[in-house]
């Protein structure tokens, strides 16, 4: 574990010691206002950056600004957007390579301190988002030098995450052995590759092929090569970044839904990891001091994810879920991190959720548009 992920835990667990005693931050108005006002509180007008989160990550995060890239554009963001991610990409090119984190002093790494296939996805996902042309030109020759790196560190010579690697991801405490999640990225690196039109080392694959010959059992996405259980993110990305065709895409995303309610992963709100701790799971050493954060716990980015897809794929269902989150919000009157099993905001020893995390722009756009 390197330094940079140490100073970052001292300061979360500092953070999490506090609110045991002041609570989270709270705000007045509707689920409208409450968002709205988190999301220009995540701006920092001194780095010129949307920080991921105002108390645990006041840093960027590839993956949590990936996921809220397109409804902060449609929001009227784009040149805070632009910021954001010139300034993200000045770092990464010093640094040599595109990671998950980037800390405040403009220092880049992964946890854990290897590689993160959705620090790439996502870093690509914004570029072909914002589609500033300037920006794509000064970046391609690094993207190209980075993309035959990754893929020598990373890909075997199927075209799958090679086995036995820690990859750092959305559940970064879960050590899994090429899982679904990740070689969802592959397929997502691929597809962004392609669009930005850079020298694509990945292009000869067909990972809508490889993800359902070895992860689709027939009612869902498995976890990863030695886990058949479902999870809710191996059931998301696939579809959330639309790597499969659009007739295979709506026949499995139907018969996925309909497993993850089986297994009650959207209840009490979506999405849970898992629907139990599963012990045959490996975790990184610092599980216990997180109280097992990431097994059934309630995690509301990875719900963003689902009710964006489910939103283009099942609407009815989506408004349903949503309608569900807009009371959690008002209820708390905040927009959490994450919650537990029953749906609480969640603490443990050395750790409190966040409270006001740039995630609320998604509801914001989603609930316009099902006009809640």
């Amino acid at each position: 574990m390197n330094h940079h992920a140490i100073i970052e835990a001292m300061r979360i667990g500092l953070h999490g010691f506090k609110c045991h005693f002041t609570g989270p931050k709270r705000y007045a108005g509707t689920a409208e206002s409450i968002c709205s006002q988190i999301i220009e509180g995540c701006w920092d007008p001194a780095l010129g950056i949307f920080m991921t989160g105002q108390h645990n990550y006041p840093l960027f995060y590839a993956r949590d600004f990936g996921m809220c890239i397109d409804s902060l554009l449609t929001l009227g963001y784009r040149e805070r957007v632009r910021e954001t991610l010139t300034w993200a990409m000045k770092y990464y090119k010093e640094e040599g390579r595109v990671t998950q984190i980037i800390r405040r002093n403009g220092k880049a790494y992964n946890f854990p301190d290897t590689e993160s296939p959705d620090a790439l996805a996502f870093v690509l996902h914004s570029i072909v988002a914002l589609n500033d042309k300037e920006l794509i030109k000064k970046y391609k020759p690094f993207l190209e030098k980075e993309l035959a790196r990754f893929t020598k560190a990373v890909v075997d010579k199927n075209g799958l995450c090679k086995r036995g690697m820690h990859l750092g991801g959305m559940r970064d405490y879960a050590i899994r052995d090429s899982s679904c999640y990740d070689n969802t990225m592959l397929a997502a690196i691929q597809k962004y590759a392609t669009k930005l039109k850079l020298k694509n080392p990945l292009v000869k694959y067909n990972y809508e092929k490889l993800l359902i010959d070895n992860f689709w059992t027939g009612s869902y996405f498995k976890d990863d090569m030695v886990n058949d259980e479902l999870t809710g993110d191996a059931n998301v990305v696939p579809f959330w970044f639309q790597v499969l065709s659009k007739t295979k895409e709506k026949t499995l995303f139907k018969k996925s839904l309909k497993s993850i309610q089986k297994l009650k992963l959207d209840k009490p709100f979506t999405l849970r990891y898992e629907p139990h701790k599963n012990t045959s799971v490996k975790m990184h050493w610092m599980d216990p001091l997180t109280g097992s954060w990431e097994t059934d716990t309630v995690w509301i980015h990875l719900g963003n994810l689902f009710l964006q897809a489910t939103a283009r794929l099942d609407p009815k269902t989506a408004k349903r879920y949503l309608a569900v989150h807009k009371q959690l919000i008002e209820r708390e009157h905040h927009y959490p991190e994450l919650l537990d099993k029953h749906g609480k905001p969640y603490a443990a020893l050395f750790l409190h959720a966040d409270d006001s995390m740039l995630w609320a722009c998604n509801y914001l756009v989603l609930a316009k548009e099902f006009k809640l």
